[in-house]
């Protein structure tokens, strides 16, 4: 089992256009408006063909990750337009040519695919159900929230950062490559049409 990581204090974020939005813990009034967000992201994927898991979550799953583990990013107008989940998780190698991913739910084997040179052996921050509102997608507010994860797991001692990702969500997957990730494992869900990459940005030696 993993332990949820210390909360992020409220805040504000500030984009490159001058917009703020305040990032605040979220509750469970807010599961319904973050199914919907989440739901409206990755449609985007649905008209690519994708059958992604998120394009069909329901309000009990948003609950899980939402409440004591999630955040949201509110407008001026109050209106929820990004959120973002933290959790402790742990990655390492097992068996031959495998990784294995705890992080939430049962841990997970992944096939490896990447070099595991430089791999943190300490507890990562897993960085999940990122989503951001589509006509906010190239605003600044997804690296904007990114990065107050990174240095919050930076702050409280994390070896380094997680999340799983689809290659297929081309833009998405190019973006956590210039963030710094690498992908190090690969492997199909039931009932998933693609596979889901498991990449890893270590933080030792890159102050």
């Amino acid at each position: 089992m993993t332990t949820d990581p210390a909360q992020i204090p409220n805040t504000t974020v500030v984009l490159p256009s001058g917009a703020k939005f305040s990032v605040r813990a979220g509750n469970v009034a807010d599961v319904p408006r973050v199914t919907e967000l989440i739901h409206r992201a990755f449609d985007v994927w649905k008209e690519k063909g994708l059958k992604l898991g998120p394009m069909f979550q329901t309000e009990a799953q948003t609950v899980e990750h939402l409440v004591g583990k999630g955040y949201v990013a509110e407008n001026s107008q109050g209106e929820i337009v990004g959120t973002f989940s933290l959790m402790e998780g742990h990655v390492g190698p097992v068996g031959k040519g495998k990784v294995l991913f705890t992080g939430d739910g049962d841990p997970v084997e992944y096939p490896r695919i990447g070099d595991l040179l430089g791999l943190p052996s300490g507890p990562l921050l897993v960085f999940k159900k990122a989503a951001v509102q589509r006509d906010a997608a190239n605003s600044g507010l997804g690296s904007k929230l990114y990065a107050l994860a990174e240095r919050h797991a930076r702050n409280e001692g994390y070896a380094g950062t997680v999340l799983e990702t689809v290659k297929e969500a081309g833009w998405l997957y190019d973006w956590y490559m210039r963030l710094g990730f690498k992908p190090i494992g690969s492997h199909r869900y039931p009932g998933r049409q693609v596979d889901t990459i498991l990449m890893v940005k270590p933080f030792q030696g890159d102050n």
